[in-house]
């Protein structure tokens, strides 16, 4: 494989880390990073594949610098993060380095200073998946939604609704610049009401357009 660590492939690394196929799930993780740099809510990095992340509510990240609520950091792969809710964090709500799954997550209210909503700061992730995640923000400042920094075989971002109550044109700006890159031909935007998210209940009102 070589004497450079940076050399190494994939299949020359991942027979060996043992973290395989654990569930993390119906977690509550908040106020976090208030002091501190570089730190999340929930952290994968280095380990095995078939790791899933599931209904998980993770809110009030302060760092302000190199963190997400959620992270898949270096030589993670093939993981699924879904179904988890994200909100009142700073710098970004999720951190995709290379190929792993996120998907049907709803990420609320990010604060400033944002990078973004969802980061991609590593490839190769040409087999990332981005799908049916909901991205409302209530400010009225040109907060990110999306961020690709690093995202060189991306293609697979599709069906990811965009809203900013507070100022429209925002999130339709966000969704030009998606499709601009190549992604979200089936992206929306559409005004989504939580029942009461100050209660924790995240549930979604009804609305047509977004069941279409």
């Amino acid at each position: 494989m070589g004497d450079d660590p940076k050399e190494v492939p994939w299949e020359g690394v991942f027979p060996f880390p043992h973290t395989r196929h654990n569930l993390i799930s119906h977690n509550e993780l908040h106020h976090m990073c208030l002091s501190m740099e570089d730190g999340n809510g929930i952290y994968v990095s280095g380990c095995g594949i078939g790791n899933e992340v599931c209904f998980n509510y993770v809110h009030h990240v302060g760092s302000r610098d190199h963190h997400g609520a959620l992270r898949t950091d270096d030589w993670t792969r093939s993981s699924r993060w879904h179904l988890n809710v994200v909100r009142h964090c700073t710098y970004a709500g999720f951190v995709l380095k290379h190929d792993n799954t996120v998907e049907d997550n709803l990420f609320i209210d990010s604060l400033a200073p944002l990078i973004g909503m969802l980061v991609v700061r590593r490839d190769p992730c040409e087999q990332s998946s981005v799908h049916r995640n909901v991205y409302l923000n209530s400010a009225d400042e040109n907060l990110s939604f999306v961020k690709l920094e690093k995202a060189q075989g991306l293609k697979d971002v599709d069906h990811n609704v965009y809203w900013a109550a507070g100022n429209e044109a925002w999130a339709h700006e966000a969704l030009k610049e998606m499709r601009d890159q190549g992604f979200e031909a089936n992206g929306a935007v559409v005004e989504v009401r939580l029942k009461d998210a100050d209660r924790l209940d995240f549930r979604v009102e009804p609305n047509e357009q977004l069941e279409a």
